[in-house]
């Protein structure tokens, strides 16, 4: 059974590896030989398009639609005596928040180096992840699985979910931003704030997971050690 967990766990760290350079050619091939393309969301989106993402229009251009809107509202005169008698609750009011999904589609040669990056480095991480994993597997079945290289394999394993996650989060942000800033669409759309929200919680405990497991690791490789001088 350990045989085939090992395989399985090295056959899909070979998969990340091909699906980073298919990433790459594919993305290269897009930049260079085929027309930039409107598509709907979808697994090509980050391959054969712009780059697409949420940001939200700013108050400005909000205004501008809602007077719009309101216009053709058929209870505006409902409306209008209700803001003259008072208006609604303060406790209960809602500011109007119109998102949208962007999609910017002529970016600089160092915009779409970044975009590669953030999408590539990600799968080869993984991928080292699972072959470490799998050389955990490999070491357990010869029966010296307690030893200060798997202990390293996990630490370094954790550190990279741990640090990784909330990097590449941080810097699809900024890519966004950084692009929409260059866009037709930059002085009526503004990107939400990144905050404490918008890290990846789930992936960071399980870096964290990883990094206690390692120090065990190491804790339980010393004991062994110890329990054999003793013998």
């Amino acid at each position: 059974m350990s045989t085939i967990i090992e395989w399985a766990l090295r056959l899909w760290a070979v998969v990340l590896v091909v699906c980073a350079a298919v990433w790459v050619a594919v993305r290269a091939f897009a930049l260079y030989f085929v027309p930039w393309q409107l598509t709907t969301s979808g697994p090509l989106d980050g391959l054969l398009s712009g780059l697409t993402f949420g940001a939200y229009f700013d108050d400005r251009e909000v205004s501008r639609q809602f007077q719009e809107l309101s216009e053709s509202l058929t209870d505006l005169e409902a409306y209008n005596e209700a803001v003259a008698a008072g208006g609604p609750d303060v406790a209960r009011w809602a500011d109007l928040n119109v998102g949208w999904h962007v999609q910017i589609m002529d970016l600089t040669w160092l915009q779409n180096v970044t975009f590669i990056a953030l999408h590539v480095v990600p799968l080869l991480a993984l991928a080292w992840i699972w072959w470490a994993l799998a050389d955990i597997v490999r070491d357990s079945r010869r029966g010296s699985v307690f030893t200060e290289a798997n202990a390293r394999r996990l630490t370094a394993a954790g550190l990279l979910v741990l640090v990784g996650a909330p990097l590449v989060a941080l810097g699809s942000w900024a890519l966004h931003g950084w692009a929409l800033a260059g866009s037709t669409l930059a002085d009526r759309m503004t990107m939400p704030t990144f905050g404490l929200a918008a890290l990846p919680w789930g992936l960071m405990a399980a870096g964290a997971g990883l990094i206690v497991l390692g120090v065990a690791w190491r804790r339980a490789v010393r004991l062994e050690h110890e329990v054999e001088g003793l013998v």
